[in-house]
Formats: C-alpha cells, structure tokens, sequence
C-alpha cells in the first residue's frame, strides 16, 4: 500500500525499485505522505495509551 515490497537479499531488484523512484518521484511522494498521516493519526500519545491500556486488561483477564 505506502510502496513497493522487494527482497532485501536480490540487490539487482532492490536497485531497480531504486532506479523506479528516481526516474518517477511523485507516486513515491503521494505514498509517502498517505504513510506519514497513518503514522501521526495511529501513534499519538493518546492512542498508545489506550493500546497500551487494552493489552493490560486483556493479559489481566488472563490471570483471573
């Protein structure tokens, strides 16, 4: 979704969607900028807390 998935390990297809984002920035840019905004809508300090709040209730409820 926010950008081209490549095998670390095949350096010939890591360089090729190297070589993609260069010759052709802009659908790289849009991905980034739909990233960034999940990123700040999903790990604000409140959000984490209620995260962080779910998973201790739930892990509580399994030492009753």
């Amino acid at each position: 979704k926010y950008g081209a998935l490549v095998n670390p390990a095949d350096p010939t297809v890591l360089a090729e969607a190297a070589i993609d984002i260069i010759a052709n920035p802009a659908p790289a840019l849009v991905k980034l900028k739909e990233a960034r905004a999940t990123v700040l809508k999903r790990y604000t300090k409140e959000e984490s807390a209620r995260r962080y709040a779910n998973l201790y209730l739930r892990l509580a409820e399994n030492f009753r």
